[in-house]
């Protein structure tokens, strides 16, 4: 996900009847105006941050040199940290098929839509393609890592049509030019943001069916891929069958089940928010479940990668149940008391779940010059771990306040605006 959707659903709701109907002419009945319902759910933004964070710390982890930090637990959970991947697409799911849900499967305005989705994604991910650039073309005089600007034109191109994860994995070109890779996840998001208004009333209709499908089309794809011969290895930059498999496990088909659990998550929570179990102590038992299978996952993932017997496709064939715990996670907590939100609800959980976005894009440029130009040596020890850290965390949550002040959260009120405009 790219953890850049917003907390604040409006959606279409009808008009509730006075107490004594008044006969209307039918034209007047026709052109009588819906009001608007604003579904808030804060513990969204808490989540975008600890899926960012959790990233962030994965990054750092590794910058560092993995650090034994003290614990074995702490360690195998920031090692397993890259599963705030799969947390995001989780989130983009429900968040975006949640005014679906509450208009009862009416998907809306399809242009609006559209310029909300653009002014939300493509003008922070551009800022950031362009500091990657700059940073490259930086790094390049310095000969770091080797890097060089070979086709850095039509790598841009292909980063600027989201193709760098199919078109360009399959022609050799980088993805983030060599030096931000998390941008992989955003050709993800896009070809979501594509097909759901393709598949969002049906889903809306049918939302087990629509649950069902999404997993067993992840399943298969991952099946196909880890147990087919692929005869790829002859195309550009795929020298074995063993890259042409990491290339075709990490796209969009496996995640099919991911962004359908969050959007059936979203279709249960419109249908209990109203409910006697929503704000019951059971929600609370449901979040301790998910919430526990989450850290029960992270550590299992953490402990097979540093012990070394993770195969080399595990970070994409065993996230399902991390994600169908963290879907568990996500609804029981939006239905939960407040008291029991706050770890998520919070105000500087929900600032930075504001922000979550720029870090998102910028972390690994600062991981990237810590390493480089401030030469920040991988010591494996917990200084080092923190010194990683501390500059990384400043200097990306700097860059996510300024991203969002200046340029998310202008351009996404202006589309609101624009939004509201067409529907009056």
């Amino acid at each position: 996900m790219a953890p850049s959707e917003t907390r604040d659903v409006q959606v279409l709701a009808p008009k509730p009847p006075p107490a004594h109907p008044v006969p209307v002419p039918a034209p007047l009945q026709a052109a009588a105006p819906a009001l608007h319902e604003r579904i808030r759910v804060p513990a969204a933004d808490g989540f975008r941050a600890f899926a960012a964070l959790s990233v962030v710390l994965y990054h750092c982890m590794y910058g560092a040199g993995l650090p034994l930090l003290g614990s074995v637990l702490l360690r195998n959970y920031l090692v397993a940290g890259f599963a705030g991947v799969d947390f995001f697409l989780v989130l983009s799911g429900f968040l975006l098929f949640l005014p679906v849900a509450a208009a009862h499967g009416r998907f809306g305005d399809l242009r609006s839509y559209a310029l909300r989705r653009v002014t939300r994604i493509l003008p922070a991910y551009y800022v950031a393609l362009a500091a990657t650039v700059g940073l490259l073309f930086f790094l390049t005089q310095t000969k770091a890592y080797g890097l060089t600007r070979h086709n850095v034109g039509l790598n841009l191109l292909l980063h600027a049509t989201f193709l760098q994860h199919s078109v360009g994995t399959a022609v050799a070109l980088p993805e983030g030019f060599g030096i931000n890779g998390a941008v992989w996840t955003l050709s993800i998001e896009a070809l979501f943001y594509a097909v759901l208004p393709l598949v969002a009333v049906r889903f809306f209709r049918r939302p087990v069916l629509g649950l069902g499908l999404g997993l067993a089309i992840a399943a298969a794809w991952r099946l196909a891929v880890t147990h087919t011969a692929l005869h790829v290895a002859s195309l550009p930059g795929v020298a074995t069958p063993g890259a042409a498999r990491v290339i075709l496990i990490t796209q969009f088909p496996s995640f099919a089940g991911h962004f359908a659990l969050g959007m059936t998550a979203a279709w249960l929570f419109v249908k209990m928010r109203r409910s006697r179990f929503a704000g019951s102590l059971w929600t609370v038992v449901i979040q301790v479940v998910g919430l526990s299978g989450i850290i029960l996952s992270m550590e299992l993932i953490g402990h097979r990668d540093l012990a070394k017997t993770a195969g080399p496709l595990d970070h994409w064939t065993t996230t399902t149940p991390l994600a169908i715990s963290f879907a568990v996670l996500l609804l029981s907590t939006a239905l939960a008391p407040r008291w029991a939100q706050l770890p998520v609800t919070n105000r500087v959980a929900r600032r930075l779940g504001d922000i979550s976005y720029g870090i998102y894009l910028s972390h690994l440029l600062f991981v990237e010059l810590a390493l480089t130009s401030l030469h920040f040596f991988p010591a494996g020890n917990l200084t080092a771990f923190l010194r990683m850290l501390a500059f990384v965390g400043v200097g990306s949550i700097l860059v996510g306040w300024a991203s969002f002040v200046w340029v998310e959260r202008p351009l996404t009120r202006w589309a609101r605006r624009r939004s509201a405009l067409r529907r009056l």
